[in-house]
């Protein structure tokens, strides 16, 4: 695909469960999070508001990048955690790639068989937001 002109794309890695420990997500997939709470935490966003479950969530490396190229720069750091994303899924935790696609007019957007397989295979939802 061409340099990204028609849209603007980000993919984020996301975990959450009622009962979710960011410290055993961050132990099981060795590595940090963007932004982690527990159920009951105070929002730090929005003082006096409290969550009502748990999160875990990694940003993905900024670039120009398609969709889909953003997704498989993801499958490719999580690549044999296929154990790990079950242990969570079995747990009750939802685990996903949360998209988010923003354009100004008409854009196509479109992702491989092969992908769809390789996220399916991680035991990974793909969750798009699509804003215009």
């Amino acid at each position: 695909m061409e340099p990204l002109d028609e849209y603007v794309a980000s993919a984020t890695l996301m975990i959450l469960g009622e009962d979710l420990d960011p410290a055993k997500v961050t132990e099981w997939l060795e590595l940090q999070p963007s932004q982690s709470w527990r159920i009951g935490e105070e929002k730090e966003l929005a003082p006096g508001s409290f969550y009502e479950w748990g999160g875990w969530k990694r940003f993905g490396k900024k670039s120009n990048d398609t969709l889909e190229e953003k997704i498989e720069s993801w499958l490719v750091r999580l690549q044999d955690r296929e154990q790990e994303f079950s242990k969570m899924s079995s747990m009750g935790w939802r685990c996903s790639l949360d998209c988010f696609l923003a354009f100004d007019s008409v854009a196509s957007l479109s992702i491989s068989p092969e992908l769809t397989r390789r996220v399916s295979e991680l035991g990974l939802t793909i969750d798009i937001c699509i804003n215009n």
